[in-house]
């Protein structure tokens, strides 16, 4: 085998991908406010993609890109009444909204919720994504981080380069 094709093979044998999580614990997100969530731990990144600075993801390698994330928020409300929002944005290099998916946005049920999915992105060189909460209501949430008493991560998202766009 030569040297060009087990690169080629290394590559899709371990394809570019980053999980990362929020340890801080917790994010405040004020009321009637957008914020991005703050993940602070970089578990694995094989191509430098996440950069804690700006809590973003950064595409280094062109391609479809599959994004896992599971975050957990707490309302500081009674139940039913507040409503909140998370969703991505994806950027380009002229830092202009390419894509936005809304993950999550209704009243919530429980003072302590989790919101979890997968999304398919065609990323460019340079385009970069970015977690935002929004929160409607008129009391403050907060973004879970690292839970001690559970033993579990608040907030967790990967990913994870499928294909060549």
């Amino acid at each position: 085998m030569n040297v060009e094709m087990r690169d080629v093979l290394g590559f899709f044998l371990k394809p570019p991908m980053c999980i990362v999580r929020k340890d801080r614990n917790p994010q405040s997100v004020p009321a009637q406010s957008t914020v991005s969530i703050e993940l602070d731990t970089v578990v694995y990144d094989n191509d430098a993609m996440f950069g804690v600075d700006a809590s973003r993801f950064t595409c280094k390698t062109p391609g479809y890109y599959m994004f896992t994330w599971q975050f957990q928020l707490f309302a500081k409300s009674t139940p039913g009444t507040q409503a909140r929002a998370l969703f991505l944005q994806q950027f380009n290099t002229s830092a202009t909204v390419v894509d936005r998916l809304i993950l999550t946005d209704h009243r919530v049920q429980l003072s302590n919720e989790s919101y979890s999915g997968t999304a398919v992105l065609g990323l460019n060189a340079s385009d970069y994504v970015v977690f935002y909460c929004f929160n409607f209501d008129s009391f403050e949430n907060q973004i879970v981080g690292y839970d001690p008493s559970q033993s579990q991560y608040g907030c967790q998202v990967s990913a994870r380069w499928l294909s060549a766009l």
